[in-house]
């Protein structure tokens, strides 16, 4: 095995690492999401506040949380979606249902 096939190897083994780091975040980041803002600061310092190491094991930076959500594509972006609809789905049927009191919305 030359040089370049181990360098390949170990390209694509880091890719791989990356990618199911990121999918292991994915029910938290889209949580966050969800809950309030899609910003890279905002989220890299709510990572940081919940103590959740990032994937050297260290603090949370934009480009970290770029690099995760970019790893995690457009299947994220559908799943912030779905929930979105989930929520408004909900809210929907409590209006219609006169249920004013249950309506909870953040501030």
């Amino acid at each position: 095995m030359g040089r370049g096939s181990n360098g390949a190897y170990l390209a694509e083994k880091y890719k791989a690492d990356a990618q199911a780091f990121a999918e292991t975040m994915r029910p938290l980041l889209t949580e966050l999401i969800l809950d309030g803002s899609n910003r890279l600061p905002y989220l890299a310092g709510k990572l940081n506040a919940m103590g959740i190491p990032s994937r050297n094991g260290g603090r949370w930076y934009p480009a970290s949380v770029s690099r995760v959500l970019k790893a995690l594509g457009p299947s994220l972006v559908a799943e912030v979606k779905a929930g979105q609809e989930r929520f408004f789905d909900k809210l929907w049927a409590e209006v219609q249902a006169g249920r004013y009191d249950k309506i909870k919305i953040a501030t």
